[in-house]
């Protein structure tokens, strides 16, 4: 499918989902050739559109999340920027990290959540819907590929913020230990509704975690091949390929001369200069 809008002509890559209120797709704008993707939510349903504009006009910076919106054949299109798939919930490896730097990437949900300048509804949705990917640095990015059937239009920061608790909760969860102060707080909170204000979330995570923070040097350093294993893993990859590529050449050179070339520059090098021999 080949959508034209006054800004770029968007070309459908991917269809991501397929429901009764709305589609979702990843299409690529061919008119700057330059392989930008963006997230495209196509909604069929008019009163679904009527209270998507209603929520994008109160939030103060509603339009700007969105860059573009136009009519087309299939529906009324919402374009997204695309970001890459990468799921908290299928990378997010707690049982595999210290509690530090789980907590770490729970403060930086807390904190995407409270600065992505979303209308509250829409981020109540992208939370619920999971739609919260993983970055290599462990930062955490927002994507837009949700079902709108599920969209409720008086959603506050309360509504979000619950959300958003449940999802650290069920994160520090597989981390219990005396010193998880984080999820204890948060299981007896959110079934009292507790939380009002991502800064409140915040705030307790932060504060819980604090007593943690003094790593020991293993931990540091276990921390640090966490954090880095992606680089680790392409470094030892590549010294491997070195030292395999300099067996190689000793074997051939074992099997061509007898001996190794190489090695003569290190070997017996002032046994004789010029015509003396120092060797007599």
């Amino acid at each position: 499918m080949v959508y034209q809008s006054g800004k770029m002509t968007l070309s459908t890559v991917m269809d991501v989902f397929s429901g009764k209120v709305n589609d979702v797709e990843i299409c690529e704008n061919v008119k700057n050739g330059r392989n930008t993707y963006y997230t495209v939510l196509v909604i069929k349903n008019h009163e679904t559109v009527r209270k998507l504009m209603i929520i994008m006009e109160a939030s103060p910076m509603g339009r700007e999340c969105c860059i573009d919106m136009f009519d087309s054949s299939k529906g009324f299109c919402m374009v997204f920027d695309y970001v890459k798939e990468r799921k908290l919930t299928d990378f997010f490896m707690a049982r595999d990290m210290p509690l530090e730097l789980c907590e770490d990437i729970c403060l930086n949900l807390v904190v995407q959540c409270m600065t992505s300048g979303l209308p509250y509804p829409l981020l109540e949705l992208i939370i619920k819907q999971k739609q919260i990917q993983l970055l290599k640095d462990n930062g955490i990015a927002l994507s837009y590929a949700v079902d709108l059937e599920e969209l409720d239009e008086n959603c506050t920061e309360a509504g979000c913020v619950m959300q958003c608790a449940l999802v650290v909760r069920d994160m520090l969860e597989k981390k219990i230990s005396k010193k998880n102060i984080g999820y204890k707080l948060l299981a007896k909170k959110i079934p009292k509704q507790s939380y009002i204000s991502f800064r409140e979330l915040y705030k307790d995570i932060r504060l819980a975690a604090t007593t943690a923070k003094k790593r020991s040097l293993i931990g540091r350093i276990k921390a640090f091949f966490i954090r880095n294993d992606s680089t680790i893993f392409r470094i030892l990859l590549i010294v491997s390929l070195i030292l395999a590529i300099l067996a190689l050449i000793v074997f051939i050179s074992r099997t061509v001369w007898g001996d190794i070339p190489l090695l003569r520059l290190f070997f017996h090098t002032f046994k004789k200069i010029g015509t003396e021999s120092l060797i007599d």
